[in-house]
């Protein structure tokens, strides 16, 4: 296990500096300097990696530390499920049971009662993910009470108390708690901030069928993907879920074979990788490959089809 830990503290940042050549295949194919990003992403339970912060999950058991230099140092508590890297050093914990809490030093404070589907913002002082739903107005309790669920202190708001009863999308300001409503809807999962942008992907199901969503907060939500799309066919787009990036205005994420049990492979499950435009909706399926990174419009992605194991390949995103 220390090889596989050790392997974790490359950037992955490097990636955006290697030389690559064409090959047959009509990708590029990267040089030996990415074979750390190849090592980093084949380590067995990595789960997410954003070059401060790794999440490694074995045995049913996951492991949260911040990573630096060749070191890699816990930081969580038993029972976390997933670490996110945020401003000034700061580690974001999502727990088994929808606490999320920020660990800054030795402080530990919590952020939310409950939440799912963390997404850090470009700025890295603003999370969006799924959380509680809003009822009523209040009349300025004391939102601080856990058994009322509640994110924050939030003055006039109350939250339902468990996720069963409703959940909605939100972004919260880490350093001020202001916590914003984006869309009230249960059927929302897995927003994803957009760099440069007050607007908000996220997967819904307005027809019945999974679809990339966006929204601006006070804004009417508008479907991207498999508009008209009645069932899982060949017409369908897949959706996000942890692997994503964006590539100009492209949101470029991995989809797993979730049909290939992990028993019989040495590093993660494969995948495709797909890129979607953030404006139109336009989507292209790149290749194979799983935890995508890019430099400006340029998709590297890590795939398993060399004698030695896996290698990273990148694809270009024309029109990106």
């Amino acid at each position: 296990m220390q090889r596989a830990l050790v392997s974790l503290v490359v950037p992955l940042a490097m990636v955006g500096s290697v030389a690559c050549e064409p090959s047959s295949l009509g990708r590029r194919r990267p040089t030996a300097e990415l074979d750390a990003y190849c090592e980093i992403t084949s380590t067995p339970g990595l789960v997410r990696f954003d070059g401060e912060v790794a999440t490694i999950c074995e045995a049913g058991s996951c492991m949260v530390a911040r990573v630096s230099g060749s070191t890699l140092s816990p930081v969580s508590a038993s029972g976390a499920a997933m670490g996110y890297g945020v401003s000034r050093g700061r580690t974001v914990i999502l727990y088994d049971d929808g606490r999320l809490t920020i660990l800054d030093g030795r402080e530990e404070t919590e952020l939310a009662a409950w939440a799912a589907d963390v997404s850090v913002e470009d700025d890295r002082d603003h999370l969006v993910f799924v959380g509680l739903r809003a009822e009523e107005p209040g009349l300025g309790e004391d939102t601080e009470d856990d058994e009322t669920g509640t994110i924050t202190p939030v003055p006039g708001e109350t939250l339902v108390s468990s996720p069963s009863m409703g959940t909605r999308v939100v972004r919260l300001d880490l350093d001020t708690a202001e916590l914003v409503e984006l869309v009230d809807d249960p059927m929302a999962g897995t927003p994803i901030a957009i760099p440069g942008s007050d607007d908000v992907l996220y997967v819904g199901a307005p027809d019945g069928v999974a679809a990339l969503m966006r929204v601006t907060a006070g804004s009417a939500p508008r479907q991207l993907t498999n508009v008209g799309v009645t069932d899982v066919g060949q017409e369908f787009v897949p959706v996000p879920l942890h692997e994503h990036a964006f590539a100009g205005r492209r949101l470029v994420f991995s989809v797993i074979d979730a049909n290939v049990e992990t028993s019989e492979i040495d590093g993660p499950r494969p995948g495709a990788i797909w890129a979607v435009d953030i404006e139109t909706g336009d989507a292209e399926l790149l290749g194979e490959g799983r935890f995508p990174s890019t430099s400006g419009d340029e998709v590297i992605a890590v795939v398993d089809d060399t004698p030695g194991g896996a290698c990273a390949t990148t694809y270009g995103t024309e029109g990106a």
